[in-house]
C-alpha cells in the first residue's frame, strides 16, 4: 500500500503543475483534467467500472456478490490556486490503495465498492464549494447552475456544456448507498501537536456570519484631542480582541474570526467615523453559536457606552452544523484500538463533500495529520505512513460493513 501511494502521489504532483510549476488544479482546468485522467487509469487498472455523471463527477464501481447497497468512498482532486498536493487527493488515492489491496488479497466483497471523485469541491473558481457532491444528491438545481459564475463570468452550466456533459439534472445518483467515508488531511495542527495518528471526525463546523457596524464621528486627526474622540476604528480594535477572547472560552468547540475590516473614510488624517467588521463564527453546536452571540452583544453594549459609539449587528447567514454518524464513529474508535493506533475524536473546521452526504446516508471522516498544520499552501504535506494508517482503518471499516 505504501509503494502504491508513493508512486501515485509523485505522478499527481507533476501532472497538476502549471507553466510556472505551481499546483493549479482548478476545477475543469487542463491541469485538473490531467490528474482526473490519471486517476481514471488507476481505477481501470483495478478493474473498476468507470463513468462520469452530468457534472463530471467520476464514479468507479467494483461489483459485489449480491444486490446490496454500495459502500462508498471519495473526495476531490481540484485545488486552490498555488495549492498543495494532499487536500482531497489523499481521499481519492487512499480509496484506490484500499481497492488495490483488496485485489492483491483476492478479497471477495459482498457489497459493491464505489469510489467517487467530486468536481469543484473548492470555492476558488465559482465562489461556491462542493458543487459536485451537491449535484450528486440533487442539492444543486439547473437554475443554480445558471446563476453560479466563475472568475471569467462563465456560468457553471456553460462550463458543463463546453465539456459536453449532460448537466446538473443528469448528475443525481440513482443507486443505493449503505455508508460513505472520506479520508482527508486535517488541514490543522491538532493531531501533529498532540502526536496522534488518526483523527475521527464527529461533525463539521457550520458558519454563522454577521456584519458589525460601528458608528463614531469622523474628525480631524490633528485637531481633535484624544479625550474628545469617538473613534470607530479604536472601537473596532477592542471588539476584535473581545471576539478573540470570547471565542477562546469555548475551547475546541467553536472558532470566531473577524476577517474583514472596512473603515470610512479610510484616510490617514481623518478619525474613522464608521467601521464595518465581517465576523465568521463556526461550531458543530448551534446552541454554542447562539450563546456566543448573546455574550458578544453584551460586550458590544459595554464598549459602545464606554466609547460613545453606536453599534449594530446584522446577521448574514446561519448554517446548520453537520453531525456525522455516531455508530460509524463508535466502530472507528474500536478499529483504531484494535490496530493499536492513537486517535482523537474531533470536529472539522473546514467544509467537505462529506457534509452533503451526511444529510442522506451514514457518513464517516478520517483525518490524517497535516505537517505544521499547513493546507491550501504549496508546503502542504502529510506523511505516507500516516496516510497508510488512515487507509488501514477504513479498510477494516469496509470489511465490517461488508459482513453485515
Amino acid at each position: 500500500m505504501k509503494k502504491y501511494l508513493e508512486k501515485a502521489f509523485a505522478e499527481i504532483a507533476q501532472l497538476g503543475l502549471d507553466t510556472e510549476q505551481k499546483i493549479m488544479r482548478l476545477a475543469f482546468s487542463p491541469e485538473h483534467e490531467k490528474v482526473v485522467a490519471y486517476v481514471i487509469k488507476l481505477m481501470r487498472d483495478c478493474n473498476l467500472q468507470v463513468y462520469r455523471d452530468g457534472v463530471g463527477n467520476v464514479i468507479a464501481r467494483k461489483e459485489g456478490k449480491a444486490d446490496l447497497p454500495a459502500l462508498m468512498m471519495g473526495s476531490h482532486l481540484d485545488s486552490v490556486p498555488d495549492g498543495g498536493n494532499y487536500d482531497g487527493v489523499v481521499g481519492v488515492l487512499g480509496a484506490l490503495a484500499i481497492i488495490n489491496s483488496f485485489a492483491t488479497e483476492n478479497y471477495q466483497n459482498k457489497h459493491p465498492l464505489e469510489i467517487v471523485v467530486f468536481m469543484a469541491e473548492e470555492s476558488s473558481l465559482f465562489g461556491c464549494s462542493t458543487l459536485g457532491s451537491k449535484a450528486f444528491w440533487g442539492l444543486l438545481t439547473e437554475a443554480d447552475s445558471l446563476k453560479i459564475k466563475n472568475n471569467d463570468g462563465i456560468t457553471f452550466s456553460e462550463v458543463l456544456q463546453q465539456k459536453k456533459w449532460a448537466g446538473v439534472s443528469s448528475a443525481q445518483y440513482q443507486g443505493q448507498i449503505k455508508a460513505f467515508w472520506e479520508i482527508h488531511i486535517e488541514q490543522g495542527a491538532v493531531l501533529e501537536q498532540n502526536n496522534v495518528a488518526v483523527g475521527l471526525v464527529n461533525g463539521i463546523f457550520a458558519p454563522t456570519r454577521a456584519v458589525i457596524t460601528i458608528k463614531g464621528e469622523a474628525n480631524h486627526s490633528g485637531a481633535t484631542p484624544m479625550n474628545l474622540r469617538r473613534d470607530g476604528l479604536c472601537g473596532a480594535a477592542e471588539i476584535i480582541l473581545a471576539v478573540e477572547k470570547l471565542g477562546k472560552l469555548y475551547g475546541a468547540d467553536l472558532v470566531a474570526t473577524v476577517g474583514i475590516i472596512t473603515a470610512t473614510p479610510n484616510v490617514m488624517n481623518v478619525i474613522a467615523g464608521q467601521v464595518e467588521l465581517g465576523l465568521d463564527v463556526r461550531s458543530i453546536d448551534r446552541k454554542l453559536k447562539k450563546d456566543f452571540f448573546g455574550k458578544l452583544r453584551l460586550l458590544l453594549s459595554v464598549i459602545a457606552i464606554k466609547r460613545m459609539l453606536k453599534l449594530q449587528i446584522e446577521m448574514k447567514n446561519d448554517e446548520e452544523p453537520v453531525l456525522l454518524d455516531k455508530e460509524l464513529l463508535k466502530t472507528s474508535q474500536a478499529v483504531c484500538a484494535k490496530l493499536g493506533y492513537s486517535y482523537q475524536v474531533m470536529p472539522s473546521g473546514a467544509g467537505h463533500d462529506s457534509m452533503n452526504f451526511a444529510k442522506f446516508v451514514p457518513t464517516g471522516m478520517i483525518f490524517v495529520p497535516s505537517h505544521n498544520g499547513l493546507s491550501h499552501n504549496p508546503q502542504e504535506y502529510s506523511e505516507i505512513s500516516d496516510i497508510v494508517k488512515a487507509c488501514l482503518v477504513l479498510k477494516e471499516l469496509l470489511k465490517l460493513a461488508d459482513a453485515e
